[in-house]
Order: structure tokens, then sequence, then C-alpha cells
């Protein structure tokens, strides 16, 4: 027999086998369609309505199946007398019969095959479901379902919540196999609520595993899923036995290796992905109940970067970055709850780690601690816009600093209850172009005070330690009161550097508020500075041991005590700074004992004059007394605002070559009448040495001007009365008072003895112009006066003594000097241009 013919005999036994198995079904087709709707209707405990039937013998070999036409099968209810609404709508329901069933034994229904179909799934009001519509088996009403198949073909699913939450998919094909399925879907939407309001329309498969239990429990084992672009796996499970004891839903899901193209597939609006980029993955494990869901996730260290339009700054921020955490989210209260278990960042020299937690993201305060490493030698400031203007360039530019802590951030974004400590072993910058130095950094912050242990500084010479105790630092930070204390412990200090950083600190005007009030710190504050140092420098002064204590409040500082060492000698005072006068007073008022002249003058250059010396000088002076200074808001200094009153006191005094002495001579020398009575060779060797043992005299100065109301000076050259005004321009107006007797060598003159009566006897020379430039002239008026002013004194002597005595005895001074009686300068209305006007009362 041939090939061919073998096949046609095969194929025709087929054909014949088969078509007489279609003849068997169709010859019984009424039976099968009562037995399937007589099965279905035993098993479910709702009505179940079908419009007609049909039977087909091969759409689902090897199964026969009963086709019912425009299915509808109501859903369970909450109890007795309830109205039930529709669970299942379709165009198509096939209940399949095994073939061999129908063939050689009794018919069971083996598969279900729903099409084109609506299933309606509502939670009730006693939190049951309505899809309990399966009667439970007994032993006298065994079950004629043993469903091994189930597949539904182009069937949506609403799921609708008490709540009012609505969740919708669209299931394009599904396959149940004996507890395996299969299933894939598309636009998983919500209808209401906020839940998937950013979410786009789902897509995908998934294949799982089915396991039914007693009670019509199940759990549904995802083994394999994709939502559009995103893999997963996970589970489902209903009813579920929480901790509470609750009967509840569960699903699970994780994914891994999640990328930020994968999101894109999901998240409505590519706003959300601007700005930033992230070039790891993220695991992500989600966690579903009736009550809330759970995200579980964990970020890769991988690079990232977030672009200006997120941060404010100029310039693309990158670095690495790992985190993990979780979020919480309560149905019931749209309640999310944040926390950050651990988070890692290393960008622009910030190295982060820290954890983060928030009960509720929308009313709750979020908590956040961990540490900061901060490489200065990077740029870190660049993190921060307000960071990033000229008055920061002093911000440190190498070293690291430490930080680490916690806060609390409220709702409203304002922070409170930080708790932070600060260290770093040495940080370096440059500050007013000087570089600077800080090492042994400790400092910590918590309840609102700062505290710093003793830090070391170095900058412009300016070299030391510093401790400080701030009571207020955030009441401080917000524009505060200040209260606390501040120890400075300086090797060195260098003022003019101070000075010249401040001075730098206010020329940039045109950004900066003008000045209306005088004030110091805010209202309210209350800060204590002790100072101590070795050395002081301020241009050419050089001071020792220098220690003072300060008061600083909201408009003044009270200087408690100033003690320093210098110039061979040593001062102690106190004082203030407080509003007055042009805006700002500075008062001192206390003394200085052993300063030497030579060094005083040398250290301020001779006070910008050339007549009076450090050369000149030998000698130590002490004074005593108060001293004002003057600023105006703006901090520029008022040299008409200086005020002061000192008592001098000049010890061991000696003036060696003073050249003004000559210029005394060599005028006294060429004016007639004088002439004759004086030796100028033998005055010029006298006052080319002067030594005196003591000198006192007041000193004041007012409105830019210098008062010398009237000074004896009693050397081993001569006595000479000095009285007069400097004004801080340089120009002088100075009387000098000679006894006669001592512009020469010899009392004796062919003229006879020049005695000193105290009435006359006394030569005034006046001094104007400047110290660099003296013009000199008699003075008429002081001889006048001296001579008015002498005689007065004599005529009241006399009659103090005759009242005394009751003799006519003429009482003089123990030691036989008239002291001369002026106390301060008179009014200069006319002084001669030389001796040749003289009248004959002068001499």
């Amino acid at each position: 027999m041939s090939r061919k013919r073998i096949v046609i005999i095969v194929v025709a036994a087929v054909a014949f086998f088969l078509g007489a198995i279609t003849l068997f079904v169709l010859i019984n087709g009424d039976r099968f369609k009562s037995f399937a709707l007589e099965s279905m209707n035993e098993k479910l405990s709702t009505e179940l309505s079908v419009e007609e039937m049909g039977l087909s013998v091969w759409a689902e070999f090897p199964m026969v199946t009963v086709n019912l036409k425009k299915v509808v099968l109501m859903g369970s209810v909450s109890h007795s007398g309830a109205t039930a609404d529709t669970l299942i709508r379709a165009n198509s329901l096939g209940v399949a019969l095994s073939l061999w069933d129908v063939l050689f034994g009794e018919p069971k229904i083996d598969a279900l095959v729903l099409e084109d179909g609506v299933i309606n799934v509502r939670e009730l009001k006693n939190g049951t479901w309505n899809t309990s519509i399966l009667e439970s088996d007994s032993a006298s009403k065994p079950s004629k379902l043993t469903i091994s198949k189930i597949t539904l073909r182009d069937v949506k699913m609403v799921v609708e919540k008490r709540s009012g939450e609505i969740y919708s998919v669209v299931i394009s094909d599904a396959f149940i196999n004996e507890g395996e399925l299969s299933v894939s879907f598309n636009d998983i939407t919500e209808a209401n609520g906020d839940v998937l309001e950013n979410i786009l329309p789902l897509n995908g498969y998934v294949e799982t595993q089915l396991n039914i239990g007693e009670n019509n429990d199940f759990e549904l084992l995802i083994n394999d899923a994709l939502v559009n672009d995103i893999p997963f796996s996970g589970s489902v499970k209903y009813p579920y036995s929480s901790e509470t004891g609750n009967d509840t839903w569960e699903i699970k899901a994780r994914t891994s290796r999640l990328r930020v193209n994968m999101l894109k597939s999901i998240w409505k609006g590519p706003d959300v992905f601007k700005g930033w980029s992230y070039d790891g993955s993220v695991d992500v494990a989600v966690h579903v109940t009736d009550r809330k869901t759970q995200v579980v996730w964990s970020v890769k260290e991988d690079d990232f970067a977030i672009s200006p339009n997120l941060t404010g700054l100029a310039l693309n921020k990158t670095g690495t970055i790992a985190a993990q955490g979780k979020i919480d989210y309560l149905f019931s209260r749209s309640n999310v709850a944040i926390t950050v278990e651990s988070i890692a960042l290393n960008s622009n020299g910030i190295r982060l780690i820290a954890s983060a937690s928030c009960s509720d993201f929308k009313r709750k305060p979020f908590y956040l601690e961990g540490e900061v490493n901060i490489d200065a030698s990077s740029s870190y400031s660049s993190w921060v816009p307000s960071l990033q203007g000229v008055e920061w360039a002093s911000l440190p530019n190498s070293g690291d600093l430490f930080l680490k802590g916690g806060l609390q951030v409220s709702a409203t974004g304002e922070i409170s209850h930080l708790i932070a400590s600060i260290t770093s072993s040495n940080l370096e910058g440059s500050l007013d172009a000087s570089p600077y130095s800080i090492k042994n950094l400790s400092a910590s912050y918590k309840r609102g005070q700062l505290d710093v242990g003793k830090l070391d500084f170095n900058w412009s010479g300016n070299k030391g330690e510093l401790s400080a105790s701030i009571k207020s630092i955030d009441k401080a930070i917000k524009g505060g009161e200040i209260v606390g204390e501040i120890d400075l412990s300086f090797e060195s200090i260098v003022v003019g550097a101070v000075l010249t950083w401040w001075d730098n600190l206010h020329l940039d005007g045109e950004h900066r508020e003008p000045i209306s009030k005088a004030s110091l710190l805010p209202n309210g504050s209350d800060l204590a500075i002790q100072i101590e140092s070795k050395r002081l420098f301020w241009d050419e002064l050089a001071l020792t041991s220098v220690r003072s204590s300060l008061k600083v409040g909201e408009s003044r500082m009270k200087i408690v005590t100033l003690k320093a060492d210098g110039l061979q000698g040593s001062a102690r005072v106190e004082g203030s700074l407080r509003p007055g006068g042009p805006g700002w007073v500075l008062g001192f008022f206390g003394s200085a004992d052993g300063v030497a002249l030579p060094e005083l003058f040398l250290t301020y250059n001779n006070f910008g004059q050339s007549a009076l010396r450090s050369e000149h000088l030998e000698g130590a002076v002490s004074a005593a007394g108060t001293i004002n200074l003057g600023w105006d808001l703006s901090g520029e200094f008022v040299s008409k605002a200086v005020k002061t009153n000192l008592e001098i006191d000049i010890d061991n005094g000696r003036l060696k070559g003073v050249e003004i002495f000559d210029e005394i001579a060599d005028y006294l020398k060429t004016h007639r009448l004088i002439a004759p009575l004086v030796d100028p060779e033998d005055l010029r060797t006298r006052l080319s040495d002067i030594e005196f043992k003591s000198l006192e005299s007041p000193i004041y100065i007012a409105s830019s001007k210098t008062t010398i109301p009237f000074l004896k000076i009693k050397s081993s050259a001569m006595d000479v009365t000095v009285e007069g005004v400097h004004s801080f321009k340089g120009d002088i107006d100075y009387t000098l008072g000679f006894a006669l007797r001592d512009l020469r060598n010899s009392r004796e003159v062919e003229f006879g003895s020049i005695e000193d009566d105290g009435l006359g006897t006394m030569f005034f020379l006046a001094m104007d112009g400047s110290l660099n430039e003296p013009i000199y002239s008699y003075d008429r008026e002081a001889h006048k006066s001296h001579r008015r002013k002498a005689f007065d004194e004599e005529a009241q002597r006399i009659k103090e003594a005759i009242r005394n005595s009751g003799g006519t005895k003429n009482s003089q001074s123990e030691d036989g000097d008239n002291e001369p009686a002026q106390k301060s300068k008179p009014d200069k209305k006319q002084k001669s241009k030389g001796l040749n006007d003289l009248d004959d009362e002068d001499f």
C-alpha cells in the first residue's frame, strides 16, 4: 500500500471520528446545556440569568463548551433583605465539559470562559465583599463543579471601596489552570481619590499561581509580572488575617533594578523628571492592605546631577548618592509617613550621612540627624546661594569641617530643636586679603546655646585662643538678642589689621542701608567679653600684659577694666562706648604711670611736629583724668569731639639740644634794653641742657585745641612759666615767662644787683605760628597782667600780715619767692613786634 493511500485512510478515519463526536454532542446538546446551567445555579448562592445558550465542540477542544449568552450574575449582600447589585455582566460565559466525561461518563464542569464582560467588585457596608457567591459543599450535596481552568478575555474589572475609591482594570487575557494564573491587562486607573492621581494608566502582564483554601480564601503568588516597563513579583491574599485579627486583603510586590527611564513609563507629566538625573537603580517593595500602603525602597550608590532650575544655583551639581527608607500611606486619613533610614551623599565637597523621619508629611515635623563632612578645599559653598556674595569670600578654602547632630523641621519649614557638634583639626582661608588658620575647633549647639571650646586662630599677626558660650544663638540667627560670654586669650594683637578690615567691610555702601541709630547689638543683648594678650601692636605702639573686661549691650559697651604695660610704664583705665555727641562717644577715665617720654614721642612720630623730638627728651610722665573720643554713625572719627581733662606729672625730666631755645636766645640778643642785661651765649649754654625733678600741670583738650592753663617749670637753667593753646592743625599761641635774674649768668651788672621783688622783674615772650616755624614777640598784655596781679597779691599779703601780727613788717614767703599769681592766659589784645616801643612802666 502506497504512502498516499495510507494518508488518505488516516485522514478519513480521523474525520469520521470527529464527525461522530460532533454528531453525538449535537444530538445531546440540550441535555448538556441544561446540565451546565443547573450545575452553575446549584453552586451559586446568587441569581444567574442567561438570555440564550449555544453549544461548541471545538472552541475549547478537548472540551465541549456550553455558551451562555447575555449573562448577568448578581453579587452577594451584607444582610438578608438587602438589594443585590450586579457582580458580573458578560456577553458570553463558556461552561466547558470534559469531552471524555461527555463520551464515556458523567459530565462535569471542568472550565469557565468569560468573554466581553464587566466584573463589579464592591466592598459592602459590613466590611465584606459582594464576591461571596458560592454555596459551601456538603456531604449530602456534592459539588458538580470541578473547575480546573478559568479563562477571561476582554473583561473589565471595577473595584469600589466603602470609602468611595474606585479602581478599574481591563483584562485582555487571563488564564487560570489548576492554580496557575497568567493575565495580560491594560488601563489600570483610579476613577477618583488621589492615590493614583500622578500615575499613568498601567499596562502589562502577570503570571501567578493561585491557591484556594477551604473557606474560599486564596493566595495569589505573582511569579513574573511587567507593569508598563517595570518588572516585579509579589503576592495577593484574601482574606488575610492581620495582627489585629481583622479579615482583610493584602498585596505585595517587589521590583529590582528600577531605573529612571522605567519610572517615566508610569508617572504623569515629564516635569517630574526635569532638572535631575540618576544613573543607578532602585529596589522597591510594596505592601498594600485595605488600611495602608507601604513602600520600602533602596537607592544603589551611583552618580546623580541636579540642574540650576531646581537649585537656583549657577551650575549643575553632581556627585554620588545612596539611600534607603520607606513610605507609609494610610487610606483612612490620607496620611503620608516618610522614613529615610540612611542617605549617603558626596558632592562638591560635602559628604553627608544622615537619617530622617516624618510621621505625617502634611502635619507633623520632619526629624533629621546625621553627619556632614565639608571639604573646604572644594566648592562646597556653591550649594548655598546666600554664601556666594563678596561678604562670604572669607569662608575657609582648605581643611575639613565635621558636623554631627539633628534637627526638627516643622510642616511650615521652621527649624527647631537643633542639636549639633562641630569639630575641625585645621581650617584655612583668607580674610581681607590676609591668610588665616583655625585649629582644634570644637563646638556644640543644644537648646539654643552655642558652646565653643578653645580653638586656636592666627590671622595677620592676631594669634591666640577663643572660647565662648552664647546662650541665645537661635534668637541671634533670627536677629534677636545675643546673650553669653566670649573669652579671648592672645599671643599677640595687631590693632591696625582689625581696623583695616573694619574699614574695608564698610566700603560697599551701595548695598547697605543708612545707619540712623547708634546700636551695637540687638535689643536685649548682654555679652561679656574677656580679653588677655601678651602683646598688642597698634602702629608703632607696643604694649604687653594687656587685660580687659567688657560688657556689651544693645547700645553701650562698658569697659569694666583695661590694664596694659608699655613704654616702660603701665596704665589702668575704665570707660564706656555709648551713643552721644556726633553719634558715638568713647570715654575713658583712669591713669598711666611711668611712661618714658622719649619712647612716647618716638612711638607717635613726635606727634607730627619737629620742634620737640624724642632725642630732646628724658624723663617719665604720669597722667590721670578723662578722655572722650567721638565717631559719627558711619564710623568716621570726629576730631572736634575729642575732649580731655588730664593732670600731667613729669619726673626727672630733661631737655637736651632743643633748637627752639637757640631761637629764643637769638631773639633776646637782638632787641634793645634787654640786650645789655643778657649774655646770649651764656643763656644758650644753659638752655642746651635743662634738668627738672618734677613738673605738674593740667592739660585740657576741646574743640580741636589743646590748652595748658598755667605751668611753672623749675629747672637747673632757670624758672620758666608757660601757658597757651595748641590746635590740632599745628597752630600755637603760647606765652613764655622768664625771670630777669635768670637771663644772664651773674646778677651783678653795672646797673647794680637785679633783685626779683615779684612786681615786675619778669619778661614775657609770645610764641605764635607753629612749632615748626614759631614767631616770637614781646607779650605786653601778659607783662601788665602779671604786674597787676603781683601788686594785688603783695598788698593782700601785707594786709594779712598786719592783721595777724599787729605790726608793719612786710610778710614774705618762707623761701623768699613770690609765685606769679596768674592761672590762665590773658587775652592778647596787643603784641609788640620788638622792644623799641617799651613804656617806662615796663621796667
